[in-house]
C-alpha cells in the first residue's frame, strides 16, 4: 500500500467517488497521480514554501510527522487538475477526499491541542511530505 493510499485508505474515498460518480480505483489513481505530481514538481516542501511566501494568505494550516495540511484558492487546485486532464467531477472527488481527509485531521489537533484551526479560507490539499 503507498504512503496517499494509507492516509485516504477509509470511506472518504469510497463517499467521494459515490458522490462524484466515478469508481473508487479511479478516485484513488488519482489521489496517487496528485501526491507523485507534487514529489516530482520541486518537490512537496518546496511547494509548500513557495505557497508559504508567494500567496496572500499563508496556506499552511499545520504540519504533521506525515503531512502538510493546507488552505489553497481553488485556482491553484484546478491547475493540478487541468495538468492531469481531470473531468469536473473527478475534480471534485479528488477535492472532497482531501477535505474529508484535512478536516478529521484538523478535528484530532483541536481535540488533542485544545486550540482551534480552520480550513475555511480556502480548498483542502494534503501533502505527503517526503
Amino acid at each position: 500500500m503507498s504512503d496517499s493510499a494509507a492516509l485516504f485508505a477509509d470511506g472518504a474515498v469510497e463517499s467521494a467517488a459515490a458522490d462524484a460518480g466515478i469508481g473508487p480505483d479511479r478516485l484513488r489513481t488519482l489521489l496517487e497521480t496528485h501526491q507523485q505530481g507534487m514529489r516530482d514538481l520541486p518537490g512537496v516542501d518546496g511547494l509548500v514554501y513557495e505557497w508559504r511566501t508567494s500567496l496572500r494568505d499563508d496556506p499552511l494550516v499545520f504540519a504533521d510527522e506525515a503531512a502538510y495540511y493546507l488552505a489553497l484558492p481553488r485556482r491553484i487546485w484546478r491547475q493540478f487538475a487541468d495538468h492531469h486532464d481531470m473531468t469536473d467531477d473527478e475534480f471534485e472527488g479528488v477535492l472532497s477526499v482531501h477535505n474529508d481527509v484535512a478536516r478529521r485531521a484538523v478535528a484530532d489537533r483541536d481535540d488533542a491541542d485544545g486550540g482551534p484551526v480552520t480550513l475555511d479560507d480556502g480548498h483542502a490539499m494534503v501533502l505527503l511530505k517526503e
